[in-house]
């Protein structure tokens, strides 16, 4: 089977366990296949609050999904709509206060995977939900500076202009918009962000293709090479001066590396709750972009590093008593997140890091038919993209070939697929 066309019923894919649920979802929304779901042991497939969350969001973007789930959470049916996007021209307000512990990256990712192909563009504000990152989810401005870049180069027009005839309504590559209306920490969950994307009109084309896949197969060459690297440190209900120490400690393990180092700073005031967080951006010269987050709850001097001053809270100016020094866990903290960085994403090399690499062989795969797409992954595949080449293969068919190239200054992946075609068919029959 082909992701060509959607046809008419079919019975339902199996799984037998609830991994990689998000991009089963997405693939079963875009394809419009039944999912069902039945776990085999006392583990449920839906574990968790923010899978309950993100179906009830794929449900007010759909039209006709029907869910049906066990109270125990073991069973799982999942019968997908037609992809409308958002009826009428106010923009959906969805309430994200589920989905903690996990920040709204993890609905962002499978909202920008359908978003394309929706009937209509849409403009969705996601409110009482956590901005900054955690676990395995990027911050939002980590997984913007990284994510966007890749789907504003399909949604250009063939001639690399602003979208021209590929999107419809009139809209262009310009309206693919993320804005932070207020951020919000683990403590508070009161973030606020909106999202707007235009729609293609058709499917994919070969030269938007070919332009999202050029660039990351020369880490060591020069070709590669990262040029600067951007970043943004964010306090909440603390003093000003603590803003400036992440960035300083971070410029310190970065400045051995790289001399164009610039960390913008946002304070946010008015919070009870102590937060704060750190994102960093590597840019290549052949356009890559590598971003990773670090995300903090705890104070930035801990009651053992500053004695019996306690800790310097969000006086809006006013004078402190202890001096302005980072305990030794969040220095620690800091110094992985640059390592993360360097020693993770930009040695790994590739087109993408490592958390958008199952974004970028989705992409692929839905590329135009007949076409052989082929892009540069780095030294190795993350698991997450591992499992989703599994599940993409058991919905649509898609095989993709690894190999693994010797002649660069390091053993590099490169995957290559035949692309399904597929087109925007919510347009096409609604």
């Amino acid at each position: 089977m082909t992701a060509a066309t959607p046809s008419g019923p079919q019975p339902p894919v199996r799984f037998r366990s609830g991994r990689n649920l998000r991009w089963r979802l997405v693939l079963s929304t875009l394809l419009r296949r039944p999912l069902l779901l039945h776990s085999s042991s006392a583990a449920p497939v839906v574990a968790t609050r923010a899978e309950a969350c993100l179906l009830r969001f794929l449900q007010a973007i759909t039209r006709g999904t029907r869910v049906h789930c066990t109270a125990a959470g073991r069973r799982l049916l999942y019968a997908p709509g037609f992809l409308s996007g958002v009826d009428g021209t106010d923009a959906l307000v969805f309430d994200c206060s589920d989905l903690r512990p996990r920040p709204v990256t993890y609905i962002l990712e499978a909202w920008l995977a359908l978003a394309p192909f929706c009937k209509r563009a849409a403009s969705i504000t996601l409110h009482r939900c956590i901005t900054d990152g955690g676990g395995p989810d990027d911050a939002v401005e980590a997984w913007a500076g990284a994510t966007l870049p890749l789907l504003r180069q399909l949604l250009q027009g063939d001639d690399g202009g602003d979208g021209g005839p590929v999107l419809a309504d009139g809209h262009t590559a310009d309206d693919l918009q993320l804005r932070v209306l207020q951020r919000g920490f683990a403590a508070d969950s009161c973030g606020r962000v909106h999202v707007s994307c235009p729609v293609l009109r058709g499917g994919i084309t070969a030269a938007a293709l070919e332009r999202l896949l050029r660039g990351g197969d020369d880490p060591l060459g020069g070709g590669s090479a990262v040029q600067r690297v951007r970043g943004v440190a964010v306090t909440a209900g603390l003093a000003p001066l603590w803003t400036q120490r992440l960035v300083d400690e971070a410029r310190q393990h970065l400045q051995p590396y790289l001399a164009d180092v610039y960390i913008r700073r946002d304070r946010v005031r008015g919070r009870a709750a102590p937060g704060y967080s750190l994102t960093l951006e590597a840019h290549t010269a052949d356009g890559c972009v590598y971003a990773v987050s670090e995300a903090f709850s705890s104070h930035p001097n801990e009651v053992e590093e500053q004695g019996e001053e306690g800790p310097i809270a969000d006086t809006d100016g006013a004078a402190s008593a202890a001096p302005p020094c980072l305990s030794s866990a969040v220095s620690e903290s800091v110094r992985r997140c640059v390592q993360q960085l360097v020693r993770g994403s930009v040695r790994n090399g590739g087109r993408v890091d490592l958390a958008r690499q199952s974004l970028l062989l989705y992409f692929m795969a839905l590329g135009p038919a007949g076409g052989v797409w082929r892009a540069c992954l780095g030294q190795q595949l993350a698991m997450p993209a591992v499992r989703f080449l599994r599940d993409l293969r058991t919905l649509t068919g898609v095989v993709f070939r690894v190999e693994r190239r010797d002649a660069s200054p390091m053993p590099l992946l490169w995957l290559s697929c035949v692309g399904t075609g597929y087109k925007n068919w919510s347009r096409a029959q609604h």
